[in-house]
């Protein structure tokens, strides 16, 4: 579930929740894509953030709707 979308300069953060159990999958994915983003959680948290650059957010958006 997306919580956020929030563009700052040439980044925008997807923010967005899944279970603690996924945390890693979902990092595993992004980074397999050379260049997509890069992933932060909150310390104790199921809240996830993508930071991607804006050439790369239609790729980040699609891979997160497919996952």
């Amino acid at each position: 579930m997306i919580l956020s979308i929030e563009n700052k300069e040439d980044i925008t953060k997807i923010t967005f929740s899944a279970p603690r159990e996924k945390i890693a999958f979902y990092r595993f994915i992004l980074e397999s894509y050379d260049n997509l983003g890069i992933q932060t959680t909150e310390a104790g948290s199921n809240i996830i953030t993508w930071s991607v650059p804006d050439s790369q957010l239609e790729d980040a958006r699609q891979l997160l709707v497919n996952i």
